[in-house]
């Protein structure tokens, strides 16, 4: 079974310490907001809760899509303008001991080198901790279909 492994990558980049937002954490804080209902959205089928993961998200993930996503990764299409994927990461397998909040919204025009992938990461509360175009995270994803990582591997039971 295919099963989409994002790598979002919480340690993407350099934690922010500039006093003035940059664009990318406008951007960032203005996503948080829009991701804000989330949990309602798509999960891909054979993939729905929490899962263990091998990535640098935690001991398990579970990951949501909104609706541009969901319908053109079910149909074998790229993921268009505005598609978004949200990762919520655990650091135990049960998922009650959250770690971060990691996104990928492609948005036109943003980052033609990286497929226009813009890249967030968040603790649970929303305080972003990367924002943009983050080298480790397209760095990983370079290998990918639309820098998303696809793997086989066992159904989540």
């Amino acid at each position: 079974m295919r099963i989409l492994l994002l790598g979002l990558c919480v340690g993407c980049a350099q934690e922010k310490g500039n006093v003035e937002a940059s664009e990318d954490d406008v951007l960032a804080e203005d996503l948080w907001g829009e991701i804000a209902d989330y949990e309602s959205w798509n999960q891909l089928e054979g993939w729905e809760g929490i899962v263990p993961s091998e990535s640098t998200h935690g001991a398990s993930v579970q990951i949501w899509l909104n609706d541009l996503a969901a319908e053109a990764l079910a149909n074998g299409e790229t993921v268009p303008d505005g598609g978004i994927l949200v990762k919520e990461g655990f650091n135990d397998a049960e998922g009650t001991d959250p770690k971060a909040i990691t996104v990928m919204k492609k948005i036109a025009d943003y980052n033609a080198d990286a497929g226009d992938w813009f890249w967030g990461a968040y603790d649970v509360d929303g305080t972003v901790s990367v924002s943009g175009k983050a080298d480790f995270c397209i760095s990983c994803h370079a290998s990918g279909d639309d820098y998303l990582v696809f793997v086989t591997m066992d159904a989540p039971e």
